[in-house]
Formats: structure tokens, sequence, C-alpha cells
């Protein structure tokens, strides 16, 4: 909010809220925007008010706040402009990032999941790789352990939220682990920034 005023003398400018001065704290801010600007041959007083500061501080920002300009030079040379300032309530910011840290739990399943199953694939590569050579050695005990591998990977590669994945102790990572779905992220949850209205 910004107000501007000229005279002789340079008037003075307020601001009020309700009819009621500010407390100190809230004085600096626009204090610190209350500047002196050439407009032609006259010189304006302007002064500003930075909603967001004030709603950093706590301001009570919803009411009607007044621009007073006043140079003292006689009792009616005083004019004021009222400004009604209206905030929707709005936990935006709270969904915001709420909605951030389902976004980066969602793409972390996700990412998991597929890191798994590259694992899971490579790891039957593997061991088809391996059943082949011992098919053309007659190994039987390693064609039948092999086997059985397999089986337990095809079902650790599969779409279920149960898929266990198991080896043969050569990768700890697949014992007794779970290969968790991703769950897709609804654009609907995204919302709009809330912008005061004045």
């Amino acid at each position: 909010l910004s107000c501007a005023a000229t005279g002789v003398p340079s008037p003075h400018i307020e601001w009020l809220k309700n009819n009621n001065e500010f407390s100190l704290m809230y004085k600096t801010i626009y204090k610190r925007n209350h500047k002196n600007q050439k407009h032609g041959d006259r010189l304006l007083t302007v002064s500003s008010l930075h909603i967001p500061k004030m709603k950093d501080l706590g301001a009570d920002l919803p009411g009607n706040w007044s621009c007073r300009a006043s140079n003292g030079y006689h009792p009616d040379a005083s004019y004021s402009i009222d400004v009604k300032v209206t905030v929707r309530k709005s936990w935006w910011i709270w969904v915001a990032n709420g909605v951030f840290i389902c976004a980066a739990i969602m793409t972390g399943l996700y990412i998991r999941q597929i890191y798994k199953k590259k694992k899971v694939m490579r790891k039957l590569e593997e061991i088809l790789n391996e059943l082949i050579n011992n098919i053309l050695r007659g190994d039987t005990e390693r064609i039948s352990k092999a086997k059985s591998l397999l089986k337990t990977l095809r079902g650790a590669a599969g779409n279920g939220p149960h898929a266990h994945a198991a080896s043969d102790g050569t990768d700890e990572d697949f014992i007794g682990r779970e290969v968790i779905p991703a769950i897709p992220f609804p654009p609907a949850m995204l919302l709009e920034p809330t912008n005061l209205s004045g």
C-alpha cells in the first residue's frame, strides 16, 4: 500500500488501522519507506506499507487502513484515505510443504522400485547364463540350484506389493526385502497460491 501527498511545508504521512496508530514495531517498517520524490516542480512525500513484511511481524491485516497526510500548516490541512484490506485465510504454504514431502516420498519409492527391478533382471540374466553353461557341462546339482533361484527371482520381478526378492547370499540387498509399488502422485493436490486482495 502506498500513499503520496504534497504541500508546503512537506507533509508528514502516518498510517492507522481502524483509527488506531501502529505499535513501534510496525512503525519502523513504513518509516523506512517514507521518501520524498520529485514530481515536476512539486516535491511528493510517499509512504508505503509492505503487507507481506507486516504479516511476517504478526500484524492483524484485515480491517480499514488509513493514510493520513498533514503538514500542520492549518488545522484543516489533514486528509485521510481509507483502504480496506482483506486477507483470505489460506493453508497453501502448509499444504505446499506437505505436497512436496509426499512427492519426494513417492518419487523415492518409484526410483527404488525401478532400481530393484533392474538388479533382479541383472541377476536373472546372470543365473540364466550360468544355467546354460551348467547344462552344457552336465552339472545336475548346479542346474537344480539355478532353477530354484530362477523361480524365486521371477516372483521378485513381479508387480505385487509383497513380492520378495532373494538371492544365493551374494547380494544381501535382495534378502527379505520388498519391492514397493509406485503410488501415482495426483496433480489435483497442487494448489494455487492465494493472493492478497485490496
